[in-house]
């Protein structure tokens, strides 16, 4: 799934550096809707890269969890056998497509822990598929909560956060309402701070931009089955203030 269309989840609120005018206000509600579709520009990555679906040539199964939610991917025309999380078994009934690309069929499997608002800190599962079975253990990664400054636009910008419990990783997205390229960047997850270069508002009067960060944790099973646990994306606007 893009990045730019997940929502802030995990119950938090989102937090601006800055108060937001009724003018800045509409500018939001446009900024929202360019979100959609402007184009991202990745960093190095070291490891598995998690930005975006480019993991999906790498892998014949994606199990994608956050929230009380799953998505199974698989080759476009491949009907998994049954899939297992926390001692709930899902079948046949489950195996009609949501969507589908030219090479790969999801499949979404709502409320997997047995209720709408039940979540599970640990998630224990096995896939059989393809004539082979996978069975593993991912631990629910803890939901970042950032501090936002105050945003001076003489100076680059640094923001920190927590999450508890530690993920195997971050995925931070930066999203410029302008020319400049928006930013996926994957951080250890041992980092609590990042730094924004002032370089996109150099000289301006005024700016805005988008922080979306997101815990994450993911199992391998070779090449076969990639399972991925997310926090869910909790967004920030930075804006000067008034």
């Amino acid at each position: 799934m893009d990045d730019k269309l997940m929502s802030a989840s995990g119950g938090q609120r989102p937090k601006r550096a800055g108060k937001i005018s009724g003018n800045a206000l509409c500018l939001l509600l446009l900024a929202s809707i360019f979100l959609l579709c402007g184009s991202c520009e990745k960093d190095q990555i070291t490891g598995l890269d998690l930005t975006n679906n480019y993991y999906l040539a790498t892998f014949r199964y994606v199990l994608s969890i956050s929230g009380n939610d799953a998505t199974l991917c698989c080759p476009l025309g491949d009907i998994p056998g049954l899939l297992t999380i926390n001692g709930r078994t899902f079948g046949d009934e489950y195996w009609w497509p949501s969507s589908q690309t030219a090479h790969h069929v999801y499949y979404e499997i709502p409320n997997i822990y047995g209720g709408e608002y039940v979540y599970r800190d640990t998630t224990d599962y096995t896939l059989i598929a393809n004539g082979a079975s996978y069975s593993g253990r991912i631990i629910r990664p803890g939901i970042p909560d950032m501090d936002m400054p105050e945003f001076d636009l003489g100076e680059d910008y640094s923001f920190s956060w927590t999450a508890d419990p530690q993920p195997l990783y971050f995925r931070l997205n930066l999203y410029f309402l302008d020319e400049h390229p928006d930013r996926c960047i994957q951080l250890d997850g041992r980092k609590r701070s990042y730094t924004v270069d002032r370089a996109p508002w150099v000289g301006a009067s005024w700016y805005i931009f988008n922080v979306l960060l997101e815990s994450i944790n993911y199992n391998d099973h070779g090449k076969d089955l990639l399972v991925i646990q997310s926090s869910g994306s909790v967004q920030n606007w930075v804006l000067p203030p008034e």
